[in-house]
């Protein structure tokens, strides 16, 4: 096997990622079951647990938790969601077993007998705290570092500059949990469905490589991770995370009435959406009042028509929670929402399409609530998350486009040419992607050129 040497402590970046690449490319030949290793920095591999058959995002009923421990008298501990608790234990039964039995050494660090050092994160308890560090960003580097204190004097004024500031970061600031929860703020651990049983740090290969890959255990801890429906992520070889769309899987979920992979997600995850409103007006409440209580008086300065500059003392007043609903109605707060996912999601649609939206959205909110616009709106950015350019789509449209030798469209609602006999080039539209699985099949196929016909 390849020495791999990969770690932030790589001084040349062209160095480091050729280490990279190295064991990218090398680190798990001729290692047992390698469909069980899953690169999940692959494109919508990146939020395996984040996200539902429907490209929906979700996150896990804390309900569902379950304490994974040895010791069934133990209240406190890693959880993680009920059925992935089951698998393990029947992962920790076989390893104890092989130890008495004297299949795998009883001596090794990590892969004797499993302990588990991280699992379940709330992913709720992680947005707050990023919202924590948004707000104060937008109220130390904003509001105050650019002097736009006197622009603040109500909350509607708090709600527009949030707006403002929101539009021009240029980096991806996410405020909505579905946006947040779909990025790299989150991770894998807050699906509920995975295990760390090392601790280390994913960012030194070396380890990974003498501990884990070079391992005498490691081939036998994938057979049974296989056999019990796991996968393990290539870039971390000590993590567990279940496989829901594993029949292995299946046998631990069909206990819990769960026989297919849409019923995992519908009685075990809630959708992200569906809260993100009520998320983000506690928010912008809380956030409001901590700035009005910070400062509460502010020195107004104007000039009147005979050009004598003037002043006068406005002092700023906590709202309370009955006002401050009213303060906005619900076609401002779901254009408010709109416009957020819309910076959100980088803007994929034209002017028009963005008022003929919003208007829709807008006549399907009811008078008890908004959740039908909500709905909508989250609808209308989902169904264009599959064309999105660096998801599986996008790739299978470029090693299409080069085998038929076209031109790779610019915008995303561009088409391939339409099928005509002067074309021989032509092949039909690549459909929509649904899995690695599917996409691997289409880097598989043979080029197509028209000498071939």
């Amino acid at each position: 096997m390849t020495d791999f040497y990969g770690s932030s402590d790589v001084e040349s970046t062209r160095d480091l990622f050729l280490e990279r690449i190295d064991y990218k490319l090398d680190a798990y030949e001729n290692l047992g079951p390698k469909e069980q290793v899953r690169d999940l920095n692959f494109t919508e591999n990146t939020m395996y647990g984040c996200i539902d058959p429907f490209m929906d995002t979700v996150f896990p009923s804390s309900d569902n938790m379950k304490i994974i421990s040895t010791n069934m008298d133990t209240d406190t501990g890693p959880r993680a969601l009920d059925f992935v608790v089951d698998a393990f234990n029947s992962v920790v039964e076989s390893f104890n077993t092989a130890c008495q039995t004297n299949t795998i050494p009883i001596d090794d660090p990590y892969l004797s007998t499993l302990r588990v050092s991280r699992a379940y994160q709330d992913p709720l308890g992680l947005y707050e705290q990023y919202i924590e560090n948004l707000m104060e960003r937008f109220l130390r580097e904003y509001i105050v570092g650019k002097n736009h204190r006197d622009k603040i004097l109500n909350v509607r004024d708090y709600i527009h500059n949030l707006h403002i500031f929101l539009k021009n970061e240029k980096t991806f600031t996410p405020l909505t949990l579905t946006s947040w929860h779909r990025s790299t703020f989150s991770n894998v651990f807050t699906s509920g469905l995975a295990i760390d049983i090392s601790g280390l740090g994913i960012d030194d290969d070396r380890p990974k490589q003498l501990l884990f890959l070079e391992n005498p255990i490691f081939p036998f801890f994938l057979n049974v991770c296989k056999a019990n429906g796991f996968l393990i992520p290539h870039n971390s070889p000590w993590i567990m995370v279940a496989d829901i769309l594993s029949p292995a899987m299946a046998e631990y979920t069909k206990p819990y009435s769960m026989y297919t992979t849409r019923d995992v997600f519908q009685q075990r995850f809630n959708k992200a959406f569906a809260t993100d409103m009520s998320l983000v007006k506690d928010l912008i409440f809380e956030h409001y009042n901590r700035f009005v209580n910070t400062f509460k008086a502010e020195t107004l300065v104007d000039c009147n028509c005979k050009n004598i500059t003037m002043s006068q003392l406005f002092v700023r007043q906590s709202i309370s929670r009955d006002v401050y609903d009213n303060a906005y109605n619900d076609d401002e707060w779901i254009e408010f929402y709109f416009n957020i996912r819309n910076i959100e999601e980088k803007q994929p649609f034209n002017k028009q399409k963005n008022r003929n939206l919003l208007l829709r959205a807008k006549n399907k909110t009811s008078s008890i609530d908004i959740s039908e616009g909500i709905s909508y709106i989250n609808q209308q950015f989902r169904l264009n998350y599959r064309k999105r350019y660096g998801g599986l789509n996008k790739f299978g449209d470029r090693i299409e486009m080069r085998r038929t030798k076209t031109k790779i469209p610019h915008k995303s609602n561009q088409t391939r040419p339409n099928s005509s006999a002067s074309d021989p080039t032509f092949s039909p539209p690549t459909p929509f992607i649904q899995s690695l699985e599917s996409f691997e099949e289409i880097v598989e196929q043979p080029p197509r050129y028209a000498d071939d016909e």
